[in-house]
Parts: C-alpha cells; structure tokens; sequence
C-alpha cells in the first residue's frame, strides 16, 4: 500500500471514530447507552413497529445484544411485544405510550443535528458522501467477510 492510502485509511477511520463517540458521548448525556439509542430511535421512526430482526439488520447489532436491549425497555414500560400478523414466530416491538414520551425529546434532537450536518452539504456533495461511503462500506465488508472465511479455513486445517 502506498503512503498516501495508509494515510486515508487513518483520517477515515478517525473520522468514523470520532462520529461513533460523538453518538456514543450524546447517548451518554441523556443517561441511556448508545445501542439503546439506536434502538429506540429506530423504533420512534417505525410506527408499525418492527421485528427484532428487523432492528438488528437496521443497527447492525447482533441479535443477543437487541434481545438484552429490547427486553430491559420492557422491563422499563418503554415497549412492548405482540405477534405478528405474517408470522406468528416474529414478535413486533412497538414504543409504547410512555417510551415515546421518553425518548422524543432525544431522538428529535439527534436526528436534527444530522439533518442539520447534511444540509450544509451541497446536494452534490450529499451524493458524493452517501454514494462513497456505501463503496467503501462494502468493498471493506466484503474483504472482512472473505478474511473471516480465510480464518475459519485456517483454524479446521489445524
């Protein structure tokens, strides 16, 4: 790799870095962990609910971390479960009442800072930032994924 590639590659990943800790730090104010943020704002946003599942491809988190999530809101009133009507093996996770009192105010704040962000980007350079984050996210999942098949290889060859 060149120098100069070396040199992207660190100022990309302490950007997302620094993006991560910005949620992480804004999560933190409101006295919530940031899974649990991403949790509920996906939900604040999905009036018909979604699945577990669905939340967990929407967060990108593994399905034990949602379940443990999703199963303290409960525990605190914040959401609550019914079966769906397509399959009765998917449970729907819906705010409840009170979960979206709790945490409109959060969401709405975060989300009109990123809508903010965005807005002082040219139209152009929204697509530009969305069109290369989306090739880099996937040429980096895909060698991620080709070098976790490589390991597995190596570990059965053991």
């Amino acid at each position: 790799m060149t120098k100069d590639i070396k040199n992207n590659t660190y100022k990309f990943c302490r950007l997302r870095d620094k993006q991560f800790a910005i949620y992480v730090m804004y999560a933190k104010s409101n006295k919530i962990m940031m899974k649990t943020l991403l949790t509920v704002n996906s939900l604040y946003y999905a009036k018909n609910g979604m699945t577990q599942k669905q939340i967990c491809e929407h967060i990108s988190q593994v399905k034990q971390t949602v379940s443990l999530i999703v199963n303290n809101l409960i525990k605190e009133g914040f959401v609550s479960t019914c079966e769906s009507s397509k399959n009765k093996r998917n449970k729907i996770v819906k705010l409840t009442n009170k979960g979206r009192k709790w945490c409109q105010d959060t969401v709405l704040r975060i989300t009109h800072a990123e809508e903010t962000a965005m807005s002082m980007l040219s139209k152009k350079e929204q697509e530009q930032l969305i069109s290369l984050s989306e090739k880099y996210t996937t040429n980096f999942e895909n060698l991620i994924n080709k070098e976790i098949k490589n390991v597995k290889k190596r570990k059965l060859s053991k």
